[in-house]
């Protein structure tokens, strides 16, 4: 007969004869003085663990922050230079224009044009007021006359130093010389020409011409600096190398 064997434990019972005891578990004791309550203990802080390739990005369009901002600035640079290069160039070719329309220009011509076999075609020829042109070529003969053939066939003997004044005594000595007509002329020849014209238009004769080179002043003075003459004479001598006659001889 098995015996009964007092335990502490109030939940343990006798066995029945023949059955061993089977040791109850021992309880895991807890101080209630160290054991923390219900919801009072602290949690540790809790960190989430980033994943080893994330990092904040430090780039902007593929560049880092410092070269995209210097690369910003530096196209800003180039645009405002470029912008400010442009106006500027405009202003100067503005004045430039302008100076060019308002300053007189001077022209100096070595010698008189001649023919060459070979023509030239020029198109779109611009030549310069007559206010714009202090002096024009007027190439004299070293000694004696030349001579010259208009377009219309009529042959001039021309020389320098000569004038034909209007109201001086004519070549006939029946009359004065008489201005028939003025006008601006860029060459002697231009002068000759004209003179030629006015025959070939037979409403009245020309004889002969007066021609200066100083086309600035007597454009000012006269707004002319050739001379159509009915007649011609004598004239005045010792002008200078300015100013020329021509009178037509066939």
């Amino acid at each position: 007969m098995a015996s009964f064997v007092p335990y502490p434990n109030n939940n343990v019972h006798a066995a029945d004869p023949g059955l061993e005891v089977a040791e109850p578990q021992k309880e895991h004791y807890i101080d209630p003085a160290s054991a923390p309550l219900y919801g009072d203990h602290e949690r540790e802080p809790h960190y989430a663990e980033q994943s080893p390739g994330f990092q904040r990005s430090k780039t902007i369009c593929g560049l880092t922050r410092t070269t995209f901002w210097l690369a910003l600035a530096l196209v800003l640079v180039i645009v405002i230079a470029a912008v400010g290069g442009g106006v500027g160039g405009s202003i100067a070719v503005h004045d430039a224009s302008k100076t060019r329309k308002t300053s007189a220009t001077t022209v100096t011509v070595s010698s008189a044009p001649t023919s060459t076999s070979s023509s030239t075609n020029l198109t779109n020829l611009v030549v310069p007021l007559p206010n714009d042109v202090a002096t024009v070529a007027l190439d004299c003969p070293t000694s004696g006359t030349n001579s010259y053939t208009s377009g219309a066939s009529i042959t001039f003997s021309w020389q320098c130093g000569t004038d034909y004044n209007a109201g001086s005594e004519n070549e006939a000595k029946n009359g004065t010389i008489v201005d028939l007509t003025s006008l601006i002329a860029y060459s002697i020849e231009d002068c000759m020409e004209a003179c030629s014209q006015m025959n070939a238009l037979d409403v009245i004769t020309c004889a002969g011409v007066t021609f200066r080179s100083e086309m600035k002043h007597y454009y000012a003075t006269a707004r002319a600096n050739c001379w159509l003459k009915d007649s011609t004479g004598p004239g005045s001598s010792g002008q200078g190398n300015i100013v020329a006659v021509a009178k037509i001889v066939s």
